[in-house]
């Protein structure tokens, strides 16, 4: 609608309202102005003093109809901090769906999540007052040592093993999003549902240039072909970005055992009926399995609620 093309930042703004205004500019943009006017108020408000927010979290793994192991991994850590009476919680969530096999697809996956949480347990508690760039280097380094630990097993071993990563490092009402394949993010926020993460599949490039549409895509006989993955080269290029969270928002982390099994709208249903976080997950591992179940489903969602 601006028929902007890029945005110059504002210096006398903070760069929380810069990438604020970015994204409303010419990034991916705000479901309606109130959504947008909501979140500038909470930018500015959180500029002078942080939202006292917390984490409630759901999680769940199940192999699925078909498949008789679990090639998925999930990973799932929380720190509650309080700075100056305001609670200021650290999490770090992630799924990886291994491929090549059930033997080499299930440890992809382990040596994925092996190498995030040894890097995190080492140094997440002092992640604290960097500057975002330095946030995004740490989350990029750490999908680089989880694709070395892969990449090396897959040397040593001559298998073709690979494995999805989606993750995200949230630090209060701040979110850092990293994947790679075609386990994805979503975004849940007032009724709404938004997928953050891009598949890097044969059948998202096919939607991108206009060949099939996205339900097409659920059930192209090519699907699971992915042309990024952890372990197949020395060095791995994740996407990444980031986004101010609101108090409400929900964020969805699922391999596509899910997303292939259930349409958004379905997903989204789900979500927005369940009392809990934990509830939503189970039911969506049920509702994925009635689907069908052709593959291992993992689901992880976060809740921002207000402390």
């Amino acid at each position: 609608m601006t028929g902007k093309s890029s945005y110059s930042p504002d210096p006398a703004l903070s760069q929380s309202l810069n990438e604020l205004f970015h994204r409303a500019l010419v990034g991916e943009g705000f479901t309606s102005g109130a959504s947008l006017a909501h979140e500038i108020e909470l930018t500015i408000k959180s500029g002078v003093s942080p939202l006292n927010i917390d984490y409630q979290v759901g999680r769940r793994s199940h192999a699925g109809q078909k498949r008789s192991k679990n090639e998925d991994c999930l990973l799932c850590l929380s720190l509650s901090r309080m700075i100056n009476g305001v609670s200021q919680p650290v999490g770090l969530y992630a799924i990886a769906d291994g491929m090549g096999g059930h033997a080499t697809g299930e440890l992809a996956s382990s040596l994925t999540i092996q190498a995030i949480n040894q890097k995190a347990f080492s140094e997440l508690n002092s992640l604290q007052n960097l500057m975002p760039n330095e946030y995004i280097a740490w989350l990029k380094g750490t999908v680089q040592a989880a694709n070395q630990a892969v990449y090396s097993s897959r040397q040593s071993s001559s298998s073709d093993m690979g494995s999805t990563l989606v993750c995200t490092l949230m630090l209060g009402s701040q979110a850092y999003i990293a994947h790679i394949g075609d386990s994805r993010l979503y975004l849940i926020r007032e009724g709404a549902m938004q997928q953050l993460t891009t598949d890097h599949s044969l059948v998202q490039h096919l939607v991108n240039i206009g060949q099939i549409n996205s339900e097409d895509a659920r059930f192209h006989p090519q699907r699971n072909v992915i042309y990024r993955s952890l372990g197949d080269k020395p060095l791995v290029e994740a996407d990444v970005s980031t986004m101010n969270l609101l108090p409400g928002d929900k964020l969805l982390l699922c391999s596509d055992g899910c997303n292939g099994m259930l349409d958004d709208l379905t997903v989204q249903r789900i979500i927005l009926e369940a009392d809990s976080p934990q509830i939503a997950c189970n039911r969506l591992i049920e509702a994925a399995n009635l689907a069908g179940g052709e593959d291992n489903i993992s689901v992880i969602l976060i809740e921002v609620v207000a402390a």
